[in-house]
């Protein structure tokens, strides 16, 4: 089914409504609203038979851009939310123009936040502990487990939007500083320009979580990267350090 047109009516009639209330509606963008992004973006997903649509549907950061179910962090009133970002553009160019809240062709989100290169490996488990105690996979080849880390070689599980398959098992040598989430003597982090996984600080709360993406490099789009997944880290400054303590400010363009 194709999503956005399916609710398209319904989109309308909230910018309608909208506009009959405050003067002045907000801006839809296939799926999301402007004024609500940052929540908006931070969508994952529920189970682990997601798929992409076989024609472009949406932009990698709507919730229409996947086959499956979603859902949308529980973040609580937006004003608490301190965003780590700045929106420089956010755009969608509809399929028809007597349609405009309907099926979309293209859609841009271009961005100013923390950026830091990840490495990925996705463990035949899934984490089963409290997240403050590392991430402690229990090995399971029903539920494969993706995770990253940066240069501090600290890992994190992060959501994928469309599972991969197993790149390490159970009892490979270096298996146990990535169930842990602390490094060994044998670890190292290589970067090159090749890097293809990257995280984007995207907001933190007044208790101290830090929300992120998880972004690759678009292999359509010279510069460009796509949303595949989102991260949460728990503890403050410190477990967020773990991750974002050196990272560089950059703009980036999201498809």
């Amino acid at each position: 089914m194709d999503k956005l047109p399916a609710v398209s009516g319904l989109a309308q009639s909230f910018l309608e409504n909208m506009k009959l209330m405050n003067g002045e509606p907000d801006v839809y963008l296939a799926g999301l609203w402007k004024g609500d992004l940052i929540p908006s973006l931070l969508r994952c997903v529920v189970g682990w038979d997601h798929t992409k649509p076989s024609e472009y549907r949406a932009p990698s950061w709507s919730w229409a851009s996947i086959n499956g179910r979603i859902k949308f962090e529980k973040l609580g009133y937006v004003h608490r939310l301190e965003s780590q970002i700045s929106i420089n553009e956010i755009s969608c160019t509809p399929v028809s123009s007597l349609d405009p809240t309907g099926a979309v062709k293209t859609g841009r989100l271009v961005v100013t936040g923390p950026l830091t290169a990840v490495q990925l490996v996705v463990l035949d488990g899934y984490r089963s502990s409290d997240p403050c105690d590392g991430p402690m996979v229990m090995f399971s080849e029903r539920n494969p487990a993706h995770f990253i880390r940066g240069p501090s070689l600290k890992s994190y599980e992060v959501s994928f939007d469309i599972a991969l398959p197993p790149s390490l098992r159970a009892g490979a040598w270096c298996c146990g500083c990535w169930r842990t989430g602390y490094e060994c003597s044998a670890c190292s982090f290589d970067f090159d320009e090749t890097s293809q996984f990257f995280c984007l600080e995207l907001c933190t709360t007044k208790l101290g979580t830090t929300y992120y993406l998880l972004l690759k490099r678009s292999r359509t789009i010279q510069d460009a990267f796509e949303k595949v997944g989102v991260g949460r880290i728990r503890g403050g400054v410190m477990q967020r350090d773990g991750l974002f303590g050196n990272a560089e400010e950059v703009t980036l363009t999201i498809i």
